[in-house]
């Protein structure tokens, strides 16, 4: 599973936001902090999570963080594995539900990115695995249930969504079958000293940046956005599309008639796992976009809530047609399952043949490849200056680049906040408004422009309204690769 999370990371193509996730982890190698001195619309613990990639010769960059990303997507495959050993007796079903998971959306599209996802996952997995089946019934707090809340929390510092889970763990594992209130109090006690570190680590950021750490974290997921009732239907289409899906069917559905099947009170996994699938479902339709990408975090709990169901239902099969046949037929329908996954998902993620530079679209595809961000990266190096600094409205292209990027634009999402809020506002936020990028521009004030990816795109001007501002301000076009091209003020 490592070659395989290996593979896959080092090959499939750049997701944007991992741009600004990775170049905030050179930022605070650099001694930088999120919401002081930069832009960072996310909670604090992935900048120095995915710095771990920089402690390598070179500092951070595409290939040690898509290594580390692969490292987690790992962990993340053992985990949900020690989980369904519990969930499943049957060797076949294991197997099975171990290979659609490791082609679904979260395991094969989304584990092994330099996003939050994997991370978040990782951590939540652990912090049920570390509850154990039942209870500790010594000491004076829990330390089982003092590391799942540790490790809740760190799941937290990753991504606010994640924030419910918080709350629902408790809520389930002291809901059921157990009976005594002095093992209530000596777990929640553990748990809750569990959560104190995030608590603190929230409050240092919070302290370091007020007005910052609520506008990053809260105030700018509401920006924009279309009406409410607009949205809403555009979200709940999304939904629907994933509910529909055929690996979402085969997660929810045989759960739903195996649940009812059984009459009996669900056992605490199944609460879990039931109560985790749809924290994350609501969580990914709430915001002003939901996408595809949200709902991944559901998949893992529900093929573990499905497990026995799946187990049910082949054993059924097996006892009706003999257990050849049975497992013949479970075979055929994952593999027919993890074609149609792959191929969906290999034509969307990874490049090939076909992403050639032709066509506007494809050389925005072209762009999207690790070997063409680090070709600009080393073009930018062999041409930079000490003093120069870099202008991209992409910190992916900047990641391995020497020159710093300008202040303000480390993260693409940030000339959106420019946009929403005053000016003074903005910068105080680390965002720089499209103005001051303009007469940063007309006046020459940095050396080295990379246009590409997101040029334009969040102040809504376009691509080329800054080509032409660049080719009136005398700028020269010195490279080019698919849609990335560098600009430089003539030496």
């Amino acid at each position: 599973m490592l070659v395989y999370y290996l593979a896959l990371a080092l090959t499939r193509r750049i997701d944007a936001d991992e741009g600004y996730y990775l170049y905030a982890a050179r930022l605070v190698l650099e001694g930088r902090l999120p919401y002081r001195d930069f832009f960072y619309p996310q909670m604090p613990l992935l900048p120095y999570f995915w710095a771990v990639a920089g402690i390598a010769p070179g500092g951070v960059g595409w290939l040690g963080g898509r290594v580390l990303a692969a490292g987690v997507a790992w962990a993340c495959a053992l985990l949900f594995g020690a989980l369904l050993a519990r969930r499943v007796r049957a060797r076949g079903a294991f197997l099975a539900v171990g290979a659609v998971y490791l082609v679904s959306d979260f395991g094969l599209e989304w584990a092994m990115t330099a996003k939050t996802y994997g991370p978040a996952t990782a951590l939540l997995l652990g912090a049920w695995l570390a509850l154990g089946r039942a209870p500790s019934e010594s000491g004076r707090f829990d330390r089982r249930a003092a590391l799942a809340g540790f490790l809740v929390s760190l799941a937290v510092l990753a991504r606010l969504t994640v924030a419910p889970a918080a709350l629902v763990l408790p809520i389930v594992y002291l809901g059921l079958d157990w009976p005594k209130a002095a093992s209530r109090k000596r777990w929640l006690i553990g748990y809750l000293n569990g959560l104190l570190p995030a608590a603190i680590v929230v409050g240092v950021f919070w302290a370091l940046a007020p007005e910052a750490f609520v506008f990053d974290n809260w105030t700018y997921h509401s920006l924009g956005g279309p009406p409410a009732a607009e949205r809403l239907r555009a979200n709940l289409t999304v939904l629907l599309q994933m509910l529909i899906s055929p690996l979402w069917l085969l997660a929810w559905a045989p759960a739903i008639a195996w649940i009812a099947a059984s009459r009996r009170r669900p056992d605490r996994n199944t609460s879990c796992y039931a109560a985790l699938a749809g924290v994350f479902i609501i969580v990914s339709t709430i915001p002003i976009r939901a996408f595809h990408q949200y709902y991944a975090m559901a998949t893992p709990w529900l093929l573990l809530l499905a497990a026995p169901a799946l187990e049910w239902a082949w054993g059924g099969v097996a006892r009706r047609i003999g257990r050849a046949r049975a497992a013949a037929a479970a075979v055929a329908m994952v593999m027919g399952l993890s074609l149609f996954q792959a191929q969906t998902v290999f034509a969307g993620r990874w490049p090939t043949w076909a992403w050639r530079p032709e066509t506007p679209e494809a050389a925005a595809e072209h762009d999207h490849r690790l070997d063409v961000a680090r070709a600009v990266a080393r073009e930018l190096n062999a041409r930079a200056r000490p003093d120069d600094r870099l202008l991209t409205w992409w910190p992916g292209y900047g990641l391995e680049a020497a020159p710093p990027m300008v202040e303000g634009m480390e993260n693409h999402f940030a000339v959106r906040v420019a946009k929403y809020v005053e000016a003074e506002r903005a910068r105080r936020l680390g965002a720089l408004p499209a103005e001051e990028i303009e007469r940063m521009i007309t006046g020459r004030r940095v050396a080295l422009v990379v246009v590409g990816l997101w040029t334009g795109a969040e102040s809504w001007l376009g691509r080329e309204h800054y080509t032409e501002m660049l080719d009136r301000a005398g700028y020269r076009k010195v490279w080019e690769s698919g849609s990335a091209a560098i600009y430089e003020v003539p030496r």
